[in-house]
């Protein structure tokens, strides 16, 4: 084959040859040189992405550490009123303290969401006999099932200082993180557990990324 090759070149007349070098010396560094410039720019291209991505990332991490200190602000102003059996709220800045009960929540919601950014739920779990109405929503009884969930566990375990752990929306599938801490009224007294759950459109990505 090559030497079939080598034959038809042989033949070929010197202004043919000529022309055919000058083909191979020009198209081949010009295929090069396109080849290489389109390698530089596809990687160029992928660390761009990559570092595009890193920094939304870590702008999602920022805010959603922000928004945990939020949290636990949020977690020290609030108590239980044993005379009212309602949630109190101490001043966010000026004022004077305000009072929910369960069919209050839509109130202390707005004026959490107001004061302290991504806060997208608040849930009072409390012992029997502390409150004469529960609606399993916004107030719920700790049944002995609750008791034995892992995150309660915790709670009790940390005494008083914020515990860390994801939640589901069983509704939805949404992910987020939530804060639980022992409930006290204003004598440092337990009356339950209080429930802080972050918006999980602020953590849903990040929790699904880290776990896959």
């Amino acid at each position: 084959m090559f030497t079939k090759i080598r034959q038809k070149v042989k033949n070929l007349k010197i202004r043919q040859r000529m022309l055919m070098v000058y083909a191979i010396g020009c198209f081949l560094p010009l295929l090069f040189v396109v080849f290489f410039m389109f390698y530089s720019t596809k990687n160029s291209l992928i660390t761009m992405h990559l570092s595009d991505e890193r920094s939304m990332l870590q702008d999602a991490r920022d805010e959603i550490e922000a928004s945990m200190d939020l949290a636990v602000e949020l977690s020290d102003k609030l108590f239980f009123d044993t005379s009212s059996q309602r949630v109190g709220l101490l001043p966010i800045s000026s004022g004077t303290e305000t009072f929910y009960d369960y069919r209050q929540f839509g109130e202390l919601r707005e004026t959490v969401r107001k004061n302290f950014g991504n806060i997208s739920s608040i849930c009072v779990y409390v012992y029997p006999d502390t409150v004469d109405h529960v609606d399993n929503k916004n107030y719920r009884l700790i049944t002995d099932t609750i008791r034995e969930k892992p995150w309660f566990k915790k709670t009790m375990e940390r005494r008083g200082l914020p515990s860390w752990s994801y939640l589901t929306d069983l509704g939805t599938g949404r992910r987020s993180i939530r804060l639980t801490r022992i409930f006290y009224n204003r004598y440092h007294r337990e009356e339950g557990v209080i429930s802080i759950s972050l918006d999980p459109v602020l953590t849903n990505d990040l929790i699904m990324d880290m776990e896959n």
